[in-house]
């Protein structure tokens, strides 16, 4: 309940920072109506999130743990994945994630450390100021990205569950041991009745 309660705090945050941001747009403040406007953004982002924390989890019939998407009449509605799959789609995510952050980290901050050199050689020629223009805008592009895998990775590494190729933190449903095997095994030890016996017990003799 407290994460429902949360969500529709961050829902009214929603609606009162675009009621300020339009207050302000009217009176000519654009700069706090840019900064309402930014916080109506971080509360509806935030509220997706708490939204989908407030959904929950489930254990379906076959012992798996499965995110839930909606509730219908009290039921809960979810896409069957197997912990299995889950192991794949962790591996597979991590490995491509930490590959964009190694090549875009690589060429964003070395452009802005190029841009960061020429910074001070910008006033000798236009070219160096176009040429600093140009790497400092390539540089925050890449940098964006950057930014927000790096993010990912932050939450991935803290073990939150809401997202694609999340830790596997559940154990693997557990296998019958050898007393399991050999409990299941001592009923089918009866003895299986012969041709004769069968027929027998088919044809009764009076």
């Amino acid at each position: 309940m407290a994460w429902w309660g949360a969500t529709w705090l961050l829902r009214l945050a929603v609606l009162g920072g675009a009621f300020l941001a339009w207050g302000a747009f009217e009176l000519h403040d654009y700069w706090s109506a840019a900064t309402y406007a930014g916080m109506a953004a971080l509360a509806f982002g935030l509220q997706r999130v708490t939204r989908r924390q407030a959904l929950g989890w489930i254990v379906d019939g076959n012992g798996e743990r499965q995110k839930v998407t909606h509730w219908s009449r009290g039921y809960p509605i979810h896409v069957p994945t197997s912990r299995g799959q889950r192991v794949v789609e962790e591996a597979e995510a991590k490995s491509s994630r930490r590959r964009r952050l190694l090549w875009l980290g690589l060429s964003g901050w070395g452009l802005v450390l190029w841009a960061n050199y020429l910074w001070p050689l910008t006033g000798k020629s236009d070219a160096i100021h176009v040429l600093f223009g140009m790497t400092a805008f390539f540089g925050g592009m890449l940098l964006l990205p950057w930014f927000l895998e790096l993010g990912m990775e932050l939450l991935y590494l803290s073990g939150w569950q809401d997202m694609k190729g999340a830790k596997v933190l559940d154990l693997p449903a557990p296998r019958p041991g050898l007393d399991e095997v050999m409990q299941q095994k001592t009923h089918g030890d009866g003895r299986v009745a012969t041709e004769e016996e069968a027929l027998a017990l088919l044809n009764p003799r009076s």
